[in-house]
């Protein structure tokens, strides 16, 4: 999976994919009851801060790495 960003979802630009998370929230927030957009709002945000804490750790001991070199 490490095609890098130069193909599909990852070639947007930053306009182009801030206009498709907004047209699939409002998609996905009128289909879902109140309850089930505060679950499903605040999975998505533990998977997004998730991700971020992976790459942060990451960045974090791959400079420590280059620093020993």
């Amino acid at each position: 999976m490490k095609t890098g960003c130069t193909n599909g979802f990852f070639s947007l630009s930053p306009s182009e994919l801030t206009l498709l998370a907004a047209v699939i929230g409002l998609a996905v927030a009128q289909e879902l009851e109140n309850c089930q957009r505060d679950v499903f709002g605040n999975f998505l945000t533990s998977v997004a801060q998730n991700i971020l804490t992976y790459d942060s750790q990451a960045t974090c001991l791959n400079e420590q790495k280059n620093q020993n070199i």
